[in-house]
């Protein structure tokens, strides 16, 4: 048999073929930059990772500031107690002083919770006993006890008693 050698022929590819390669050595090459595009970004997000601390030390670092803030908030909750359990003195001493017989005068104040401890003298016993009933009329007096009693040396009469006051006196 004899071996026949003919020219070659060049055979035309079809269009959709060539275009179908060319589609996919774009989607190839994408596809590949892309993954070396994501996998620089996980290196850098692993690096600040790193560098950045932890969870579990920002959660401690949370924890840390609540506690600051709740020492605070306790802080100005004790605060506002004080303010609110303040009495008013002042209200007080212009009450007493309204109601003061011309002939007694007080020398000392004991301010308690409800109650004040006064201490002072008047000219004589019928004067105290003046100044103690004006003091039970007034609306604002709860109760009346007088703790002490005596003559002193100039001839008048020192006394203590105890004045327990409604609540909204020391309010106004």
């Amino acid at each position: 048999m004899a071996i026949k050698i003919t020219t070659r022929r060049n055979v035309k590819a079809p269009v959709w073929s060539i275009v179908l390669l060319v589609l996919s050595i774009i989607l190839i090459t994408g596809g590949v930059l892309h993954y070396l595009y994501i996998d620089n970004q996980l290196k850098k997000l692993a690096e600040k990772l790193v560098v950045s601390p932890p969870e579990t030390a920002l959660k401690e670092d949370v924890l840390a500031k609540e506690r600051e803030i709740n020492l605070i908030n306790s802080k100005t909750g004790i605060f506002e107690k004080i303010i609110l359990d303040h009495k008013n003195a002042v209200s007080i001493f212009d009450f007493l002083e309204k109601i003061c017989l011309k002939n007694v005068w007080f020398s000392n104040f004991n301010l308690n919770n409800k109650e004040i401890s006064v201490f002072g003298n008047a000219d004589n016993f019928v004067t105290l006993e003046q100044q103690i009933i004006l003091l039970k009329k007034q609306p604002a007096v709860n109760n009346i006890t007088l703790s002490g009693a005596k003559i002193s040396k100039e001839g008048g009469v020192d006394f203590s008693f105890l004045i327990n006051f409604n609540r909204q006196v020391f309010k106004q």
